[in-house]
């Protein structure tokens, strides 16, 4: 029988390549995706792993989803997104899915960098992360409720499939050396 971390590693692999596929072609990544890839790595939990590796995958599905969902809530990010990381999370299990958050965050990061200076929108950009900042510690001083800053001009929507992708590949290669 095949060892099931190879299966785990080519399901994460499709599924990112997938939803890559998907996001920079329609923006979208589809629910059947987000539902099969779900549904394989409960399976290859439960093969490998008992209960136990259920529950690891549930939770950290759970803590991928519920760390992404409120940049969804301040539409920063799409729902395909928060879902395609809620299956990440539950790909690598609780006891990883921060590890590959960071990565997505850094990745990211360097991808709205490269994108913004291809755009000839960098300095907007880092104008907007510095009114964000601003605005984020005057709200935490203050005490006061958030409310979206008007004064912040988008420049422009970032596949971030890709960067989730990026990340998770790049923690895959760092844990397998």
């Amino acid at each position: 029988m095949m060892n099931l971390d190879w299966i785990r590693a080519a399901v994460l692999l499709t599924t990112l390549a997938v939803a890559v596929w998907q996001d920079v072609r329609g923006r979208r990544i589809a629910n059947g995706l987000v539902v099969l890839a779900a549904s394989c790595a409960l399976l290859v939990a439960l093969l490998h792993d008992g209960s136990a590796g259920v529950w690891m995958a549930l939770t950290g599905g759970l803590l991928g989803l519920v760390v992404l969902l409120p940049l969804y809530a301040m539409r920063a990010m799409g729902a395909g997104d928060v879902k395609l990381m809620a299956v990440v999370g539950m790909l690598v299990g609780a006891n990883n899915v921060f590890s590959v958050l960071l990565a997505v965050f850094v990745a990211g990061g360097v991808l709205a960098l490269v994108v913004a200076a291809y755009h000839r929108t960098l300095e907007r950009l880092l104008g907007n992360v510095r009114a964000m900042g601003l605005a984020t510690v005057l709200r935490l001083i203050s005490a006061a409720p958030a409310e979206p800053d008007v004064s912040i001009r988008s420049v422009g929507q970032l596949p971030y499939a890709i960067a989730i992708a990026t990340g998770s590949l790049a923690w895959l290669f760092w844990k397998n050396g």
